[in-house]
């Protein structure tokens, strides 16, 4: 009876240290979904550091920063044996390395941010500092083309510079972006979009988008015994093609300038718990979400007001990994997320909190393997840094672009002039 008691004891005495051992920011923890995900962050972080990796570099973790699922799904079947990521993109290795370069910069401004909130100072976003980011993401010839036909090039905004009236007005072509039509329900939600301007209007717009009659209903009974039938109850769907519009470019300033208000109202809020009261501008925010359905909410809003020519989904990915390094959770894993536009509020913040439980689990998967010992996956090996079960091409493919890569930073590192962080911090990043 007393060992059992003296168990006992030393069981109660033990589960303070077990449970600080991973225990979520004290302002996570009314947010159990947050919080959950921050602990396995911090294990997978403290598991992969056992084995000299940096998660952040992972393939599987990095490259969906940065590109579609499909495009990595489909890159890992056509090349089973291993692969150079930035060979997905042309022209490679610029367009990757670029990417990467934004990133970094990124990377300065969260930690500016997060300098200045600790001195009191409360940095805010801002449509410059977004402008300044863009200019260093985009800028050095990967802009997109029609910026570079002179007669045309003045419709279109600068890199580093935001839409304003007299600029062309932004949108998507159906067939090139998405591969197919709009299903009947896509144009649905694209006629009544959710999201509206200060003066209640829709942020995206059917601008010329081409309906087909939906007669599938009408013939369906007529299909089992006509071909004719069958074929046009499977064409005559109301499925659309064409093109559809985001904010027009005269409400870009205002709306970009409005979405920063949340931005800093709701990095605010959270610290403090006080709301502002008497700015109309705050009369549709929403101080009941949790901060995976904030950044979800202000990624579908940014990308509706889309006020860059070229980058925006880069450029709202920065902002949610600004937001979420704030909040000291995983970064977006924006390649599974692709829908932002063509689907609702609601159905969008269960995807995005999904994909986040998602990453942590296949980073789990990564870690078992190098646990295990021996081969792993390509996805699960480090990005830029060759693993021993890879081939001498692979190896050298890594290599190169290592070297690239770090030159690249270092020169970043000795140019950049911060007015918070010191030379040693940043050198440290």
């Amino acid at each position: 009876m007393k060992n059992f008691l003296r168990l006992m004891a030393l069981s109660f005495a033990t589960l303070p240290l077990l449970s600080n051992a991973y225990s979520c920011d004290q302002f996570l923890k009314k947010y159990k979904t947050e919080c959950d995900i921050q602990n396995r962050y911090l294990k997978l972080k403290a598991g992969f550091k056992k084995h000299n990796v940096d998660i952040n570099f992972l393939t599987e973790f990095r490259a969906i920063r940065f590109i579609a699922r499909r495009d990595m799904k489909r890159t890992i079947e056509e090349k089973p044996k291993g692969f150079l990521t930035w060979d997905i993109y042309s022209p490679a290795p610029k367009t990757w390395l670029k990417w990467e370069e934004g990133n970094f910069h990124r990377s300065i401004v969260s930690a500016e941010m997060q300098c200045l909130s600790n001195k009191g100072k409360g940095w805010k976003f801002s449509t410059a500092s977004l402008e300044k980011l863009h200019e260093k993401t985009i800028g050095g010839g990967l802009a997109g083309p029609m910026e570079k036909i002179p007669v045309v090039k003045g419709l279109f905004p600068k890199p580093g510079e935001i839409r304003k009236r007299g600029h062309a007005n932004s949108g998507f072509m159906v067939r090139k972006w998405m591969k197919r039509p709009l299903n009947k329900q896509e144009v649905g939600l694209i006629k009544n979009f959710e999201l509206k301007d200060k003066d209640g209007n829709p942020l995206v717009r059917t601008t010329m988008l081409f309906q087909i009659p939906d007669i599938g209903n009408y013939i369906k009974k007529y299909s089992k015994t006509s071909r004719f039938a069958s074929f046009l109850s499977k064409k005559f769907r109301g499925q659309a093609y064409g093109q559809v519009g985001y904010l027009r470019s005269k409400r870009v300033p205002y709306e970009m300038a409005r979405l920063f208000k949340h931005i800093n109202e709701a990095i605010r809020f959270y610290k403090t718990g006080k709301r502002t009261s008497g700015d109309s501008d705050f009369d549709d925010f929403d101080y009941k979400r949790t901060p995976l359905q904030l950044v979800a909410d202000l990624q579908r809003r940014y990308i509706a007001i889309h006020p860059f020519h070229e980058g925006n989904g880069r450029m709202s990915r920065f902002i949610q990994d600004m937001l979420l390094q704030l909040f000291k959770l995983p970064p977006s894993p924006a390649g599974d997320l692709q829908s932002d536009v063509l689907t609702t509020n609601a159905v969008y913040r269960k995807e995005t909190v999904q994909a986040f439980k998602l990453a942590m689990t296949n980073l789990e998967t990564c870690l078992k393997q190098y646990d295990k010992g021996g081969k792993v996956e390509p996805r699960c090996t480090h990005m830029y840094e060759a693993h021993s079960s890879e081939s001498d091409s692979i190896k050298s493919g890594k290599s190169k672009f290592l070297k690239a890569f770090n030159d690249s930073i270092s020169q970043i590192k000795s140019s950049e002039k911060t007015k918070c962080i010191s030379r040693s911090k940043l050198q440290s990043l």
